[in-house]
């Protein structure tokens, strides 16, 4: 079944991945879904390289999608360069994860863009260093800082998690 919708819909989505874009954004979130595919007879991990922009009047529209074997800071260059070519002049800022030599494939196809770290993915490496019993508890004790209303109220809230956890590195 899943055979058959794919072959009815890959012309569409043949038409719609060159298609022009906006040339600015307002923010564009890169990031990839990771999934198992089992092909002749071995099970194989890809990605699903997704490129999220949001327009000048707020909507959000998915740029780019492209699959991949791996997960490379190349690979997304391949697609900035993509970008690029189908119209997206400026981009202010992109949003992404960890990725080592994200950032600076970024800043080569887009010198002038701000480069924010996603916050989830931030959020999830502060987690890391807490052991198994506090893994329920500490994502709890630090909405806190992440909903804080104002700078001032996180850095409070910020001061008490460190304090009841002790020196984790939460600011990566």
């Amino acid at each position: 079944m899943v055979s058959k919708i794919t072959d009815k819909i890959l012309p569409q989505v043949k038409e719609w991945q060159p298609r022009p874009l906006n040339p600015i954004y307002p923010f564009v979130s890169m990031g990839c879904n990771h999934f198992k595919v089992q092909e002749d007879g071995r099970i194989l991990d890809y990605a699903a390289y997704i490129v999220l922009g949001v327009t000048a009047e707020g909507y959000k529209d998915i740029l780019s999608i492209k699959v991949g074997a791996n997960r490379a800071s190349k690979f997304w260059l391949g697609m900035l360069n993509d970008l690029k070519n189908r119209g997206v002049k400026d981009v202010m800022p992109f949003c992404v994860d960890g990725l080592p030599g994200f950032k600076e494939e970024v800043q080569a196809a887009y010198p002038q863009a701000g480069i924010q770290r996603c916050v989830l993915h931030m959020l999830r490496d502060s987690f890391k260093d807490i052991n198994d019993n506090g893994l329920k508890k500490f994502p709890a004790d630090f909405k806190a800082v992440y909903n804080a209303p104002t700078e001032s109220v996180a850095l409070t809230g910020l001061d008490n998690v460190k304090e009841w956890w002790g020196e984790v590195s939460l600011c990566n």
